[in-house]
This record gives structure tokens, sequence and C-alpha cells, in this order.
């Protein structure tokens, strides 16, 4: 997950620019009650302007998202919340929300490892009570019309969260604040609608919208499978994507963004905690700061054939991952937009022997090439009959037929 981080500066900057107005100097307002200890006081709150932290709850802790800066693992002592909600840079003179997000605990999972970075969800490294990671982890608005009023914890930090705090860069309070409460059960808000949908494409040789839903490889040899989104019916700014598969069938070789205008800040692939492995995650958002309609392939997984036997290469969905890393397409806001999915079967057939595939014999054992059998009942030499042989033959050439071939990318 560290390699999220790179990828996302371009984004953040224009992001920035596309989505927060110039502000002024802070009005001079007298320190009040800050009920909820987000930093911005009752009266704050109760404003008009959500960029001086108004139209919010002052009941609600984590609907201004100002984080502590730098990122606690790195200072416990000096990290601190200052107000102002900007971008920064990773320095120690320059922390800023964005960069101390991105650089910290991008990637972190509650009850999960460490990121690479060496941050982890679970710590309490400044002891005030509240695992580290969530000062860090919020859910988008339960009301998209006011997508500043960021909501509690999802229990991860991911790129859903980078798109709920850009939503508020540039927003600033006076209050003083306080020391974070118990996050609650951790939710989404309910998906935005009409309905996007995602699939996977079993043939990425035929044009889109021409999509395969199985695939026949060789074992030890390897095949490619696009991501494709379907239908945008509603417009996005990203999307993301689970796909799990049956380790004892399918290894996966690699996994590449297509890059396909604007979803062109897409870092690279990888497995992700947060899902039972094994996985791939990968995500991807718009470098532009303007949502699409784009439909068409935008991402390809390659394969290798382990053994033989049957494995669903599956999109992970909502219901079986209703916090993080469901598949699905993301509005500006970070909010998830309902998305159908699509599946594909690949069938893995053994190799031939010979240039014959090897075929069960009528006593239980495998009747080679050679004509001789090996394990089942007896152990001697089969006499080869010609109508056996010939059926040995003809199988090997339906197989052959039937063999799609893939180009590896």
């Amino acid at each position: 997950m560290r390699r999220l981080i790179n990828a996302a500066v371009t984004f953040a900057l224009v992001a920035m620019v596309a989505v927060v107005p110039t502000l002024g100097t802070l009005p001079s307002r007298a320190l009040a009650q800050d009920t909820d200890g987000d930093g911005c006081t009752d009266e704050e709150e109760a404003g008009l302007d959500p960029h001086y932290g108004g139209m919010r709850n002052s009941a609600s802790f984590w609907d201004f998202y100002d984080v502590p800066k730098p990122p606690v693992f790195l200072d416990p002592a000096a990290a601190a919340k200052d107000g102002i909600i900007n971008i920064g840079a990773p320095s120690p003179l320059f922390w800023g929300d964005v960069s101390s997000l991105y650089y910290g605990y991008m990637g972190t999972l509650d009850n999960g490892p460490a990121n690479a970075a060496g941050a982890d969800y679970d710590d309490d490294l400044n002891l005030n009570g509240i695992e580290d990671g969530a000062e860090y982890d919020r859910t988008p608005s339960a009301d998209p019309s006011k997508p500043w009023q960021s909501g509690p914890p999802s229990g991860a930090v991911t790129m859903q969260d980078m798109l709920v705090l850009l939503v508020q860069v540039g927003s600033r309070c006076s209050g003083v604040g306080g020391a974070p409460p118990a996050p609650p059960s951790p939710s989404q808000p309910e998906p935005l609608s009409p309905a996007d949908a995602m699939a996977v494409d079993a043939d990425p040789s035929t044009p889109f919208p021409v999509l395969e839903s199985d695939v026949s490889a060789t074992v030890g040899g390897t095949f490619n499978v696009d991501i494709d989104i379907t239908d945008s019916a509603s417009p996005y700014f990203a999307y993301q994507y689970t796909a799990t598969w049956n380790e004892e069938i399918l290894s996966l070789v690699g996994a590449t963004p297509l890059k396909p205008a604007p979803l062109d800040s897409c870092p690279e692939p990888a497995q992700t905690a947060g899902v039972a492995a094994p996985n791939v995650y990968g995500v991807c958002n718009s470098s532009t700061g303007t949502t699409t309609t784009f439909t068409g392939a935008t991402d390809t997984l390659t394969f290798e054939c382990v053994a033989p036997g049957t494995s669903t290469v599956h999109l992970v969905t909502a219901a079986e991952e209703p916090l993080n890393f469901r598949t699905a397409t993301m509005a500006r806001t970070g909010h998830f937009i309902q998305t159908n999915l699509s599946d594909v079967s690949v069938t893995c057939q053994a190799a031939a022997v010979g240039g014959i595939a090897e075929l069960p014999d009528v006593a239980g054992g495998r009747l080679d090439s050679d004509g001789t059998s090996s394990g089942g009942l007896g152990s001697g030499t089969y006499a080869v009959l010609a109508g056996a042989a010939a059926s040995v033959l003809a199988f090997a050439v339906l197989a052959t037929l039937s063999v799609k071939r893939w180009r590896v990318r």
C-alpha cells in the first residue's frame, strides 16, 4: 500500500486547486466552547461557511478532518492538530494534513500489519486513548450534498480517505480542540445511484464491449483477463477493485493498470490485508480533477495455471467487504457508487505429454503416450488397441483446438 503515495501527489495538488476557493484571513473570533473537541467552536460549527467550520455538527468530533502533524509514529510528542486543513509536504517544517495521511498512515488497517513506512493503525503512541490510525481515518459524509461533513473511521486508511480529506483542504477553525472520542462501530454511507458496473473480461483480445465469461488454459501456461468498467450511469472520479481466485489452481503473475484517460493516477496494485489472501487490490483516479463516464478496460491481470481444475476470478462485493475494499466506482467526494459486478470462470487443463494428453484408463490408472499404464489396477503394459489409440489422438486434437491462446502483455 505504500506504493499509493507517489501516484497521488500530482492528483492532490490538482484536486486542491479545483475544489478549494481562495480564503481570506480567519475572522477574529473569541474562543468559545468546543463541545466535540474537533478544533471548531460550537459557534463556528453553527455558521454558514464550511470553510470556517460551519454547517457541521458540534456533537461530532469526526466532521472536521484536521489530523495530527507530523504523523504520530514519527514524533508522538510533537504531533498535534493546528486547526488548519492543508496539504503540506513530507518535511519537518512543512507537514500538512494530506502529507501526514499519505506519507504516514496510508495503507494501514485496524488489527492489520504496519505499512511500509512503519505506521501501525493499532498503536497509541501519543497516549490519548485512541488508536493512532483512527485519527487519520474517516468515511464520506452521510449527506452527499454536504461533503465537508466527514464521518467516523471505517477501520482502514485508503484512497477513500484521501478523497474525503481533499474536499476539506483550505478549511480552518479557531478552537483549541481536544482528545478524540472512541470511534463508533465502523460503517459506510449508502452508495450513490444510479448504478455503474464492472466486470472481468476473459478475452481481452476482443474489443470492448464484447466480453467473455470463461477461459481455458494449459497448466504451466499464462493468460490475461481484463478488469472493465462496463456501465457508467453515474459519472465517477475513481474506481477500485479487489480480485480473488483459487490459489490451488491459479497464481497471479502481474497486475497492470492501463490508465485510460483521465484515469491516469494509478499506483501499482498489491495484496491487501483487508481481504483474505490471495487477492490483488487496485485503485485509480482522475488526475485532472474531473469526473468521467469512461467505459472499457482499466487493468490487466496475468495468471498462470498451476494445477488442473476450475477457478473463478472474483470481484469482491460490498456484501463481502462492506467497509473499504469492495469493488466499486467512487465519486469525487469519496462516496462509493453502487456497482454491479461480473466474474469469469477459468479452466486449467493438464498439459499434453509427448503430443498426447494423459488420460485415465479403465483400471483407474493413467494411459501414457507409449501405451504403458501407471497406477491403478495392475502395473503391466496394456496393449493399445487401434480404437483406443484413435480415441486418444482425437481427444488430443480436440483439447488442443479448445485451448484459447492468450497474449501476455
